[in-house]
C-alpha cells in the first residue's frame, strides 16, 4: 500500500505543508481543500505509476534470475539454494500484492486469507468497472440514448429539474409545524451549537469503513487517518468557516451523507404528527393491544394504515398540505395502495386521490 511507503508519505506531508502557505487557506478554505485534494490525487497517480513501473522492472529481473536458477537445477548443475529460496519469496510477495490490489478494487469482501487466484479477481474488477458505466439511457419520450454526450445531457436535465427550487406555501408550513410540540432542550441547543472538536472528528473517522471514500475525490478513510495530524486542523478550520459563513439552508447534503437521514427525520416529523393528531384519520386497531396502527416511518419511507375511505381521503389532504409546505412530493412510481380484509378501492377512487 502507498500509505506504508515512507517516500510517498513524506511527499504528501510536504505537499500539504507547502499548500498551507497559500492565501486561500485562510480566505476560502473550502476552495483551498478542493484544490489540495486535486493536487494530492495528481501526485498520487504520478508516484503510483512510477512505482509500479519500477516494481515491474524489478520483478522481471527476479523472474529472469529464477528461470536461470531453475534451469541449473533442472540440468543437475550447481546453484545457490539460499538465493533460490530468497528469489521465490520475493516473487510470491510481488504476486500477493497484485492479488490484494485486485481484491480491493473488485470489492470482493468475501475473499479469504490464502486466495491467490489473481486472474479471477482481475476479471471481477474489470466486470465491476464495466457495470459501473451507464452505456444507455431512456428519456421521458421513450427514446433510447446511446451516445455519451446525449446520456450526460439527459442526466444533467433530470437532476436540474429534480433539485430545482420549489415555491413554498408559508401558511401551510406554519400550520404543519404547529403539530410538533416537543422542543429541543436548552442544553441540547448549546451542545449542537458548540464547535466540533478534533477528538470528535478523529472518532468519526475511526468508526468509518477504512477502504471507503467519503467524498468524490477517491481519497479513502485510511488516507485521512494516516494524515490526520495535518488534516485534523484542516477539517476543523473548514467546519468553522462553513458554520460562520453559510446558513443551514445553503449547506447541501449529498446522498449517502451520514447526517442526511437525520435531517430528513427532523423534516418529516411534522407530517407524522399531523397524521397522528388528525381526529378524522382512524388507524387499524392492533390485536391484543390498546394501540392503533396509523403511520410507520423509516427515513423517507412511510406506511399509512387507514380504517376507512374517509381516513384515506383525509390522509391525502394532509399529504398535499405537507407537500405545499415543504416541497416534498409522493413518488407515485414507488407507492402502492393495498386493501386488507373485505375492503376495496375502485379505479375511480384512486383517480380522485391522485
Amino acid at each position: 500500500m502507498l500509505l506504508d511507503d515512507e517516500v510517498y508519505v513524506e511527499k504528501i506531508n510536504n505537499l500539504i505543508i507547502n499548500e498551507k502557505k497559500c492565501r486561500l487557506y485562510n480566505e476560502a478554505p473550502l476552495i483551498w481543500i478542493d484544490n489540495l485534494k486535486y493536487k494530492i490525487k495528481r501526485e498520487t497517480q504520478v508516484y503510483a505509476k512510477d512505482k509500479k513501473y519500477r516494481e515491474k522492472a524489478e520483478y522481471f529481473k527476479i523472474q529472469n534470475k529464477f528461470e536461470k536458477i531453475s534451469n541449473l537445477a533442472a540440468n543437475n548443475l550447481k546453484y545457490d539454494m539460499n538465493e533460490y529460496e530468497e528469489i521465490k519469496f520475493k516473487m510470491k510477495d510481488f504476486e500477493d500484492k497484485i492479488c490484494k490490489g485486485a481484491i480491493l478494487r473488485s470489492k470482493a469482501h468475501w475473499a479469504v486469507e490464502g486466495d491467490k487466484n489473481s486472474k479471477y479477481f482481475l476479471q471481477l474488477e474489470k466486470y465491476r468497472q464495466e457495470n459501473n458505466a451507464i452505456k444507455e439511457l431512456e428519456n421521458d419520450q421513450g427514446e433510447l440514448l446511446t451516445k455519451s454526450a446525449d446520456v450526460l445531457v439527459e442526466i444533467q436535465d433530470y437532476y436540474k429539474n429534480l433539485y430545482s427550487c420549489t415555491n413554498i406555501d408559508e401558511s401551510n408550513m406554519k400550520e404543519i409545524s404547529n403539530f410538533v410540540t416537543n422542543k429541543v432542550s436548552e442544553d441540547d441547543v448549546n451542545f449542537s451549537d458548540s464547535d466540533i472538536t478534533l477528538e470528535e472528528i478523529f472518532k468519526s473517522l475511526q468508526e468509518m469503513n477504512k477502504i471507503k471514500s467519503p467524498g468524490c475525490d477517491g481519497l479513502t478513510v485510511s488516507f485521512y487517518c494516516k494524515f490526520f495530524h495535518l488534516f485534523g486542523e484542516i477539517f476543523h478550520k473548514s467546519h468553522k468557516w462553513r458554520k460562520n459563513n453559510a446558513s443551514f439552508n445553503e449547506i447541501s447534503l449529498r446522498q449517502g451523507c451520514p447526517i442526511s437521514a437525520l435531517c430528513y427525520v427532523i423534516a418529516a416529523e411534522p407530517l407524522e404528527q399531523a397524521i397522528l393528531k388528525n381526529k378524522n384519520i382512524k388507524g387499524i386497531a392492533i390485536p391484543n393491544s390498546d394501540k392503533k396502527s396509523t403511520v410507520f416511518a423509516h427515513a423517507d419511507d412511510f406506511t399509512f394504515t387507514a380504517k376507512d375511505k374517509q381516513s384515506i381521503d383525509e390522509t391525502f389532504k394532509v399529504l398535499n398540505n405537507y407537500s405545499e409546505a415543504s416541497g416534498a412530493k409522493i413518488n407515485k412510481q414507488k407507492s402502492e395502495i393495498m386493501c386488507l380484509g373485505s375492503g376495496s378501492i375502485s379505479n375511480q377512487d384512486i383517480k380522485i386521490m391522485e
